[in-house]
């Protein structure tokens, strides 16, 4: 029997799809192989996903400022 031990970057790769072909690998594990997921990896990857989220709504926020400036200069076309 093989243990598959899973850490942090995996489960951020298949949260965030940066590998499509990791969460084919949780849905079709062998029966010879055991996964191991470390609670702290669990933990660790919702808090980055968290962060990440914030990121993004940041950075589409600052980006739709932009736009609303740069709308509003006529000066240019």
């Amino acid at each position: 029997m093989a243990i598959l031990y899973i850490e942090t970057n995996f489960l951020m790769s298949i949260a965030t799809g940066r590998d499509p072909d990791a969460n084919n690998l949780l849905v079709s594990v062998p029966t010879s192989v055991n996964i191991a997921i470390p609670s702290i990896c669990c933990m660790e990857s919702l808090s980055a996903l968290e962060d990440e989220i914030k990121r993004r709504n940041r950075f589409v926020g600052e980006m739709e400022k932009q736009i609303s400036q740069l709308k509003r200069d006529k000066t240019s076309p």
